[in-house]
C-alpha cells in the first residue's frame, strides 16, 4: 500500500483551507495531520496493535505491537515532476525491546524535514540543465567514502 501526498501542487489550497486556524504553520500542520490520519486508518484494521499515548521525544505517532508485526505500508511523496517512494523500513522505527513502533516523521516547527532515515538507499539526482529532480533506488553500503 502506498499513501500519496501532493505537497507541490496543493500547497496554496491547503494554506487557504486552514488560514482561519491560528497555528504556527497551517500548511505543515495540516499535511502532518492528514498523513497521521491515513496511518491511523491503515493500522486500525490490525487487532494485535494498540495506539500508544506516550511516545518519546517529538514523535507523536506510535503503537504497541508484538515483535512479529511487520505489516508496514510504504509512503510516496509526490513532488512536481517526481515521486519519491519511501520503503516501510525507512518510514517506521521499530523499538524491539520496548515492543512498539513509531512513524519516523514528526511535525517540526515551521518546516517539513525529509531526513536521512527516509533517504536511506535512495540516490537523489538533480539535472540542473534540465531542471529535473529524480529518485533512484541505490545500495548506499556500496558507496566509496
Amino acid at each position: 500500500m502506498a499513501l500519496g501526498f501532493d505537497f507541490g501542487r496543493n500547497v496554496e489550497k491547503i494554506r487557504n483551507e486552514v488560514a482561519r486556524r491560528e497555528v504556527e504553520d497551517p500548511c505543515q500542520i495540516l499535511a502532518y495531520t492528514k498523513l497521521e490520519a491515513e496511518f491511523v486508518r491503515y493500522f486500525s484494521s490490525f487487532d494485535q496493535i494498540e495506539r500508544r499515548q506516550n511516545c518519546s521525544g517529538p514523535i507523536k505517532f506510535c503503537y504497541t505491537a508484538p515483535l512479529d508485526f511487520l505489516v508496514f505500508p510504504s509512503m510516496t511523496y509526490h513532488f512536481q515532476g517526481a515521486d519519491l517512494t519511501i520503503a516501510p523500513e525507512s518510514s517506521f522505527i521499530v523499538y524491539r525491546i520496548e515492543k512498539y513502533f513509531s512513524l519516523a516523521i514528526a511535525p517540526f516547527g515551521r518546516h517539513s524535514v525529509l531526513g536521512a532515515f527516509e533517504q536511506h538507499n535512495i540516490r537523489f539526482v538533480y539535472d540542473i540543465d534540465s531542471n529535473v529532480l529524480a529518485f533512484v533506488p541505490d545500495d548506499c553500503s556500496k558507496d566509496n567514502a
